[in-house]
């Protein structure tokens, strides 16, 4: 239910978000030519591997949710019924399966976008010499891609921990349920989801921690051109105040930073205890 809804959310707000999706990516082109020759190969490979990842991870997820809840208990089944023939069985076994696919490459592929999107950033802002003209230029476009994230992903960030941290939360229930109360092996599928959203929870605040360090850094760098052109000097005076703009948050709920591990491993710690 809840993987469901969080779907439906992300794909009615990007409907309506679209013509500023298309905005934020042409805000990348300039960061894009900032790219090493290195770098560049590097991200496109991983960019050609999550896409991989996210097809092969949406099958088995279905995969799993199928052979879990849709054969192993088929008193709890719908399409398990007495009377049933093959060809029900199999039109169910497919909406199912499609479902379950549909649910789970919306979060995968937004996850893996977010995650590439902050990578760009921070890799090109490596620390090199730029003339003053291009680097106040550039740090111009940082400024407006940060907003553009935060007005256009930030909704979606917000559902996608949600989706995150009820997943995690039900497969950690799952798991000391079958394992305390049932006495029973530790099902696989708990156990694969458990992973992934936590695996998923750790990319996308590191990735995020990242490209906001790497434009602080960027942000600072920019006082050595004060020696080089007195023409410059009324831009400093507001640099303080652009520290603020340089965030990536959660719809403004949270700020996307290591620190909110802490607080993740320590609300899990709780629901643990809690639990047994």
């Amino acid at each position: 239910m809840t993987s469901t809804l969080a779907h439906w959310l992300m794909w009615w707000a990007m409907q309506i978000k679209k013509n500023k999706f298309i905005f934020l990516i042409q805000k990348m082109k300039p960061f894009k030519k900032e790219l090493v020759p290195f770098d560049r190969q590097r991200l496109s490979k991983i960019a050609k591997t999550s896409s991989i990842c996210v097809i092969l991870l949406s099958c088995l997820y279905a995969s799993l949710w199928i052979i879990t809840f849709g054969i192993s208990k088929r008193n709890h089944c719908p399409f398990k019924v007495p009377n049933a023939d093959i060809r029900n069985m199999l039109m169910n076994l497919a909406y199912e399966f499609g479902n379950e696919y549909i649910n789970n490459y919306t979060i995968f592929s937004f996850s893996a976008f977010y995650i590439l999107h902050c990578s760009v950033i921070a890799n090109s802002l490596s620390m090199r010499k730029r003339h003053a003209d291009h680097a106040f230029k550039l740090y111009k476009t940082l400024l407006q891609s940060f907003e553009g994230v935060e007005e256009t992903l930030s909704p979606f960030i917000l559902f996608l921990f949600v989706r995150i941290f009820s997943g995690f939360f039900m497969s950690l229930y799952a798991l000391l349920y079958a394992v305390r109360v049932q006495n029973v092996p530790i099902p696989i599928m708990r156990f694969v989801e458990l992973s992934v959203n936590a695996t998923l929870m750790i990319n996308i605040v590191l990735s995020a921690d990242h490209a906001q360090r790497k434009a602080d850094q960027f942000r600072l760098s920019l006082y050595e051109y004060r020696q080089v052109s007195s023409s410059m000097e009324g831009k400093y005076d507001r640099f303080v105040e652009d520290s603020k703009y340089l965030k990536l948050t959660a719809w403004g709920v949270f700020t996307i930073q290591k620190p909110l591990l802490l607080g993740v491993v320590a609300w899990i710690f709780t629901y643990t205890t809690v639990l047994l």
